[in-house]
This record gives structure tokens, C-alpha cells and sequence, in this order.
């Protein structure tokens, strides 16, 4: 089953995103482009980079901006998958 990729959010009156909400979408499609690339589970996935299953959902479904530490651990556990 593939993740629904969350939509990116709409432009204001002045045509402007909003940063933090289009930042997490970006980083949220490219968690979950290349996890389904590499033929992954969440849990899977999750398990390989060191953090909760739960965490990786809220990414993938743009509710958290996760620090850069956790990212560099779902990075690497990508990394390793996609070799």
C-alpha cells in the first residue's frame, strides 16, 4: 500500500506559503518517495534509522518539523536501502 503524500499548503492572499508547513511537505514526499523506492516499510524503515514507527508517520504525514539529527538518521537508513 502506498503512503498518500500530504498536499503541499495553499498560497495567501499575497501569493506567498507558509514556510514551515511547505518545508515539512517537501521533506515529508521525499521520506516517502524514497522509502517506497527502496521497498520499505515504516516499521521497517523506523527500525533501521533508530527512531519510533510513530515519529516517521508524523513526518510523512507533515505534522512535525523533525531536527536535523532525526533526519540524518532516516538519510542514512535510506542510504543503506537504496545501495
Amino acid at each position: 500500500m502506498h503512503a498518500t503524500m500530504p498536499d503541499f499548503p495553499a498560497a495567501n492572499a499575497q501569493g506567498n506559503f507558509p514556510a514551515v508547513q511547505t518545508g515539512r511537505v517537501s521533506i515529508a514526499r521525499e521520506v516517502i518517495r524514497r522509502r517506497q523506492s527502496a521497498g520499505l516499510s515504516q516499521k521497517s524503515l523506523a527500525s533501521q534509522a533508530g527512531i519510533r514507527v510513530e515519529t516517521l508517520n508524523r513526518i510523512e504525514k507533515a505534522k512535525v518539523t523533525a531536527d536535523t539529527a532525526t533526519i540524518a538518521k532516516i538519510d542514512r537508513a535510506l542510504r543503506r536501502a537504496e545501495k
